[in-house]
């Protein structure tokens, strides 16, 4: 997990790490409001900030009791998401993921796609049914390119299309 860009939410777990105070060292799990709760020094907002934001929200909130407090934030574990895949794929319905997984890991533990399904234009919508993403899976396969494979959010809903045009060269 790369702390610069995993966001923190409701139900991960995190190592509280404060070096040369190690009576404060402690398993943390981030409450559904979105706060990590320290005893003895108080509660500090995480929730939407990456890793490396909500250990300097922790040192600053340590900054009031100790004097230049060096504290470090490391995963234990990684929240559970519910996500529902409706479209063309083998057994459509909620999965449970992690915020680390991506469209094309949680497909497949539906079974995979059809051979009606479109690798292209899958919607990830938000659950208020905007679309947050896009995720072109031909492009992911054939390139890599993670950015056609986006990660899971709570309550996303994928929409896997029916493939609209197709083109084959045999010879």
């Amino acid at each position: 997990i790369d702390p610069n860009t995993y966001v923190l939410g409701p139900g991960d777990g995190v190592y509280l790490n404060v070096y040369a105070m190690h009576a404060l060292d402690q398993d943390l799990t981030v409450t559904p409001d979105g706060k990590l709760l320290i005893p003895r020094i108080g509660e500090a907002q995480v929730s939407g900030l990456t890793v490396t934001d909500a250990q300097k929200a922790i040192t600053k909130l340590l900054a009031r009791e100790y004097k230049m407090p060096d504290a470090s934030l490391s995963m234990r574990r990684v929240r559970p998401l519910k996500v529902s895949v409706l479209g063309e794929v083998l057994q459509p319905g909620i999965q449970t993921g992690t915020a680390l997984q991506r469209v094309s890991e949680v497909i497949d533990r539906c079974g995979g796609l059809l051979k009606t399904s479109s690798l292209r234009n899958i919607e990830i919508r938000s659950p208020t049914g905007a679309v947050r993403a896009r995720a072109d899976l031909m492009r992911y396969y054939a390139i890599g390119d993670l950015k056609s494979n986006p990660t899971i959010e709570g309550g996303d809903v994928i929409v896997v299309p029916t493939v609209a045009h197709s083109i084959s060269i045999t010879g």
